[in-house]
């Protein structure tokens, strides 16, 4: 039985920061991302693979095969850090009983209709929507882009944001 030693959601995916201190910092020997249109571009997911170190295994699954993957054998062995590319394939597989206690943050991207928030980060009133939804299922979160920054409580940072839902 794998063991989740991390779960971010960063719109870089693998990247430097998740290369050179990530994956160290949650010891991991896997990394896992969750998305389905990477999932389904062989020659995207080979860029992804090839940015990992080599003794780092990637594998890129879709939302309704990382479910399965789960509850047929919790992927296996290893240490896993499980990335997400955005909030609303993150929350696609919590609610599919994937089990989340713990979610990080570490970038979204920018772009319309996104607000800046002083951790960094940016949100759109939809990653609000779902954000509040996960919490409300028992998932703690916490902004953090690099080990040595501050944490930054999601709730506390969303509710400063000024989304009419």
């Amino acid at each position: 039985m794998a063991e989740i030693s991390l779960i971010r959601i960063d719109f870089r995916l693998i990247h430097g920061q998740v290369v050179t201190k990530w994956v160290k910092q949650a010891n991991a020997n896997r990394i896992i991302i969750v998305n389905d249109m990477l999932a389904k571009d062989e020659f995207l997911a080979s860029v992804y693979k090839m940015a990992a170190p080599s003794n780092v295994k990637v594998d890129i699954f879709t939302i309704e095969e990382s479910s399965q993957r789960w509850k047929e054998n919790a992927f296996g062995d290893g240490k896993v850090l499980l990335l997400f590319k955005n909030v609303e394939d993150c929350h696609a597989l919590l609610m599919k009983e994937f089990p989340m206690p713990i979610i990080q943050i570490g970038g979204l991207g920018g772009g319309s209709g996104r607000v800046s928030t002083p951790s960094g980060i940016t949100f759109d009133a939809k990653d609000v929507k779902l954000l509040r939804e996960m919490m409300e299922k028992g998932c703690e979160m916490y902004i953090q882009v690099v080990p040595t920054q501050q944490k930054y409580e999601v709730d506390k940072v969303i509710d400063k944001l000024d989304f009419h839902e």
